[in-house]
C-alpha cells in the first residue's frame, strides 16, 4: 500500500492500488474523490481506485508528432472496436499509459503476443505511410499489461 497523497505523490504509471487521505487532500471529500484514503487516515469510504490503464504502443521509427497521432487513432479504433470494454475502463479507470517499440516489426511481434494470450487489441494502419502499421491499443487490465510488460514509456519526460 502507498503512503497518502499528502506525503507522496502517486505514480501515475504505478499499477497498484493508489490510497488517499481525504483529510490530507483538503479540496476534495472522500466521496468527491471515489473513496481511496490512506490507511492511516481511516475513512467511511475506503475502495481503491480502479487504475487499469488502456496501453497504447507505437513506432520508435515515427517522429514524435507522428507518434502521438497514430496512437490517438489506434485508441479511437479500440473504442469502436471493443465498446463494451472502452466503457467500462472509461468509468472505472479512464487512465492510458503511452509505450514505444522500436518499428513495424516489434509491434507484429506484439499482435502474435496478443493473440496467443487472448487478449484484445486494436491495430491503426495509416493511409498517408502506405497503410503500415503504426500503432496498437491493447485492452486495460492484467492480460494488456502482461503483453507490454518490458516495453518503454513513448515519451519518458512526460
Amino acid at each position: 500500500m502507498m503512503k497518502c497523497a499528502y506525503s507522496h505523490i502517486p505514480d501515475p504509471f504505478d499499477s497498484e492500488d493508489k490510497y488517499f487521505s481525504c483529510k490530507e487532500l483538503a479540496e476534495f471529500t472522500c466521496c468527491d474523490f471515489g473513496g481511496p484514503v490512506c490507511s492511516e487516515h481511516k475513512c467511511r469510504c475506503s475502495k481503491p481506485i480502479n487504475m487499469e490503464k488502456l496501453h497504447i504502443v507505437t513506432r520508435a521509427d515515427l517522429p514524435p508528432g507522428a507518434q502521438g497521432v497514430q496512437s490517438c487513432h489506434a485508441a479511437i479504433q479500440f473504442c469502436h472496436e471493443h465498446p463494451g470494454v472502452e466503457q467500462q475502463w472509461f468509468r472505472e479507470s479512464n487512465h492510458l499509459v503511452w509505450l514505444k517499440v522500436p518499428d513495424e516489426i516489434a509491434l507484429e511481434k506484439l499482435i502474435d503476443k496478443a493473440e496467443r494470450l487472448g487478449v484484445k487489441y486494436s491495430v491503426f494502419r495509416e493511409p498517408d505511410f502506405g497503410n503500415r502499421l503504426t500503432a496498437i491499443a491493447f485492452e486495460p487490465g492484467k492480460m494488456g499489461r502482461k503483453v507490454c510488460s518490458g516495453l518503454k514509456l513513448a515519451n519518458p519526460n512526460f
